[in-house]
């Protein structure tokens, strides 16, 4: 009897064990979400600049404002309540998961790999199935980037691309570029609010500007076969 209460109860933990080692975790929405976004929100330039009227310091403030605006796709990446979740078999460490919101038909494909993670959003539209967004960005989240897609897919190809880096005391390094390269945006933004944000048209430099902590600042404008014109604005004149 006691031999057959002994198999009885190794048979069973032995079959718990197996079933614990075969199920798969559930990775938590929460533990997917890309540390640029709050990093995002702490970037910021001087109030001066952002309230004044000066024609330079708001046109520096809304290409500022035009890098940033990467956040508005971030609605893509929070994995709403009720997703549908499967672990994929793979040699990676990757989650999918699937929802809808009610037009649309959203996968996004999670990967750990061993100093980062990647995010694949695939998307129906209406034209089937079709890459998105890819985006990776390291564990500490100091370096990351971005492509967006052709959800038509017409072309395989990314169409734009965003790249973000932070070093140690926080200041942020942005790039927005657009894959054919008729425009680039460089955006520095130091966290005393001090910075630069450079546009390119066709690969040459066309904007320069440049602001203090305090708001002051200056612009370069480069125009083909001429010397740049600048002009410059202190905070009196915000």
């Amino acid at each position: 009897m006691k031999r057959i209460l002994l198999f009885a109860f190794i048979t069973t933990l032995f079959a718990v064990t197996a079933c614990n080692e075969d199920e798969d975790p559930i990775v938590s929405p929460e533990a997917t979400s890309m540390k640029i976004v709050e990093k995002l929100d702490k970037l910021e330039v001087p109030l001066a600049m952002r309230n004044s009227d000066n024609e330079y310091a708001q046109q520096a403030v809304g290409y500022v404002e035009d890098v940033k605006n990467i956040a508005s796709y971030f609605d893509y990446f929070e994995i709403p309540e009720g997703a549908e979740h499967t672990r994929l078999k793979s040699t990676l460490n990757q989650d999918e998961y699937y929802w809808t919101d009610g037009q649309n038909e959203i996968w996004e494909i999670y990967t750990e790999t061993s100093d980062g993670y990647t995010w694949q959003i695939d998307i129906d539209m209406g034209y089937g199935r079709q890459k998105y967004f890819f985006a990776e960005e390291d564990k500490d989240g100091n370096y990351g980037s971005m492509q967006v897609y052709d959800f038509t897919g017409e072309t395989s190809s990314w169409l734009i691309k965003y790249e973000w880096s932070f070093d140690a005391a926080g200041n942020a390094e942005l790039v927005w570029l657009l894959a054919d390269n008729s425009m680039k945006y460089e955006v520095k933004s130091n966290v005393d609010n001090s910075g630069y944000a450079r546009i390119y048209l066709a690969g040459a430099l066309f904007y320069n500007f440049v602001w203090n902590s305090d708001g002051s600042g200056s612009v370069a404008i480069y125009a083909e076969e001429s010397d740049p014109y600048t002009e410059s604005w202190t905070v009196a004149d915000l």
